[in-house]
C-alpha cells in the first residue's frame, strides 16, 4: 500500500508543469541588474535613479501613446511636437546618474521634469476639454512627480499647471475659467497630492519608530549588561595585578606543596593568559554594545565633534581595538598603508564605520569557509581612499542594489540591516561616499572616497 501511494506521488508531481526558468542572455542579465539597481530604496542615488526611471518612461511613452491617442483610440486633440520635445527632453535623464555632480544637472532635471509632467499633461488635459483618458493621465502624473522631494514636485506642478493654462489661453485666443468637466478633477488631483505625502511621511515614521524602537531597547540592554561586565573587568583587573605574584611565589616554594596541593605547572602557566582572555571578551562585549547602539543611532541627524586627523591612526587603531575570535582570524587581516591622508570627521565614528566593515567581511570568510581580507588606505587625486576588500562568499547580483537599504539584512537572519546603513549616513555626513563591488563567491569590496580638505565633493573611481 505505501509503494503504491509513492509511486502515485511521484507521478503528480512529474505531471507538474516544471518551473520556466528566465532567459539567460547577457542583455537579459545586464537589463535585471539595471533595472534592480534603479529600483534600489535607499541608494544615495535614489533621486538620480528615479530620474533615470522617468526618462525611460518618457522616451518609450511619448510616442507610443501619441500612437495610441491619435490612432488605436482617437482623440479629439494630438500635439506631436510637443511629444518630440518632451522625449528630447527626456534623453540626458537617462544619463542623471553619471552627470548628478554636474551644477548644471539640478536644474535641467527640474526643467524637464515640469515640461514632462504637469507642463504636458495639463496642456494636453484641457486641450481635449478634460476628457477621461486625460483626466487620468494628468491623475497619474501628478501622482508620479509627487513620488520626488515635496516642495520640489509643488513648485514643479504649480509653474507648470500655470504655464500650461497660459499656453491653452495662447492658443484657443481666449482668457476664459474652465469648464466644469475640467474643474471638477482639480479636487481628485489635489486629494491624490496629500495621499502620495501622507504615504511618504507614514513611511518615515515608520522608520523612525523601529529606530527609536530600537535604541530604547539597546539601550535597556546595555545598561543591564555593562554593569555585571564592569564587575567581572574590575576582577579581571585585580586578578591580574596580585596573580603574578602568587605564581612566582608558588614557584620558589612549590616544593612545600603536597598531594592536592600541588599545581601541574603548564595550568599554572596558562593562568595570567586566562585573566586576559577574560578581559578581551569583556572588552568585545563592550564594543559590540557600542557598535549596536551607534548603529541605531542617525549620525547624521545628529551633531557630531569633528577634527582633522590621519587615517593612517585610525585604521591601526580600529584594528588593533577590533575583538577577534581567536589569533586565526586576526591572521586574515592584513592593513596595507599605501599613503597616509588626512580627513576631517569624528574620529570615534569612523572607528565604528570601520569595525563595522570588518565584521561583515569576517562574516563572509567565515560563510564561505575561505578567504582573507586586505584593507589598503592610500591618498587618490585630490582626495583619498579605504578598500576593504575579502575573498569571501561575496554578494549576488540580485542583493547588491539593497545592501545600503536600512533594515534590509543578507543573510535575512544575519543583523539588524542597519550597520551599512549606518557606514553610508556617516560617510555622508562628511562629504564623503561609499560604494561596493562584488562577485557572489569571489569577493566583496568596498570603496570609501573621501574629499580633500577644503574640498567640495570626493574623487571618483
Amino acid at each position: 500500500m505505501q509503494e503504491q501511494i509513492e509511486m502515485h506521488n511521484k507521478k503528480v508531481i512529474s505531471s507538474l508543469p516544471r518551473s520556466i526558468k528566465p532567459p539567460s542572455s547577457p542583455f537579459y542579465n545586464w537589463f535585471r541588474s539595471y533595472v534592480r539597481s534603479l529600483t534600489s530604496a535607499g541608494s544615495d542615488d535614489a533621486q538620480s535613479n528615479r530620474m533615470v526611471m522617468i526618462g525611460w518612461v518618457a522616451v518609450i511613452g511619448f510616442p507610443l501613446y501619441g500612437w495610441i491617442w491619435s490612432v488605436a483610440y482617437p482623440q479629439p486633440y494630438e500635439n506631436f511636437a510637443l511629444r518630440f520635445l518632451g522625449v528630447a527632453l527626456a534623453l540626458p535623464l537617462l544619463f542623471a546618474r553619471r552627470m548628478q555632480k554636474k551644477r548644471w544637472m539640478a536644474g535641467y532635471s527640474y526643467v524637464a521634469l515640469t515640461y514632462m509632467a504637469p507642463y504636458f499633461f495639463t496642456f494636453m488635459f484641457l486641450m481635449n476639454d478634460g476628457s477621461s483618458v486625460w483626466a487620468q493621465s494628468l491623475l497619474i502624473a501628478v501622482v508620479a512627480l509627487f513620488l520626488f522631494d515635496g516642495l520640489f514636485a509643488t513648485i514643479s506642478w504649480l509653474v507648470g499647471t500655470t504655464l500650461a493654462y497660459l499656453t491653452f489661453v495662447a492658443v484657443i485666443g481666449r482668457i476664459g475659467w474652465p469648464s466644469s468637466a475640467i474643474l471638477v478633477n482639480l479636487p481628485i488631483d489635489i486629494f491624490a497630492i496629500l495621499l502620495v505625502s501622507v504615504s511618504k511621511v507614514s513611511r518615515r515614521i515608520i522608520e523612525e519608530e523601529k529606530l527609536n524602537g530600537m535604541a530604547a531597547v539597546l539601550g535597556s540592554i546595555s545598561h543591564e549588561l555593562r554593569t555585571p561586565l564592569l564587575s567581572v573587568h574590575a576582577s579581571a583587573k585585580g586578578l591580574k595585578q596580585y596573580v603574578p605574584t602568587l605564581v612566582d611565589f608558588y614557584k620558589k616554594h612549590s616544593d612545600l606543596a603536597i598531594g592536592a596541593e600541588r599545581l601541574p605547572s603548564r595550568q599554572l602557566e596558562m593562568t595570567l593568559p586566562a585573566i586576559e582572555r577574560i578581559q578581551a571578551e569583556v572588552q568585545s562585549m563592550n564594543s559590540a554594545i557600542d557598535l549596536l547602539l551607534v548603529n541605531a543611532g542617525r549620525a547624521r541627524e545628529k551633531p557630531q565633534l569633528v577634527n582633522v586627523f590621519s587615517v593612517k591612526d585610525v585604521m591601526e587603531r580600529a584594528v588593533a581595538w577590533y575583538p577577534f575570535e581567536s589569533d586565526k582570524y586576526r591572521a586574515l587581516v592584513t592593513l596595507d598603508i599605501k599613503t597616509d591622508f588626512k580627513i576631517e570627521a569624528n574620529e570615534d565614528l569612523m572607528s565604528m564605520v570601520i569595525v563595522n566593515l570588518l565584521k561583515n567581511a569576517l562574516r563572509a570568510v567565515a560563510r564561505a569557509r575561505k578567504g582573507d581580507i586586505r584593507i589598503v588606505v592610500e591618498a587618490k587625486g585630490h582626495g583619498g581612499r579605504i578598500t576593504i576588500r575579502d575573498t569571501g562568499c561575496g554578494i549576488p547580483a540580485d542583493q547588491m542594489a539593497h545592501i545600503f537599504t536600512r533594515f534590509h539584512s543578507y543573510p535575512a537572519h544575519e543583523g539588524t540591516g542597519i550597520g551599512l546603513a549606518f557606514c553610508r549616513e556617516t560617510l555622508a555626513s562628511w562629504g564623503a561616499k561609499i560604494i561596493c563591488r562584488s562577485e557572489e563567491g569571489a569577493f566583496c569590496e568596498f570603496v570609501m572616497l573621501f574629499k580633500a580638505l577644503g574640498n567640495a565633493a570626493p574623487e571618483r573611481v
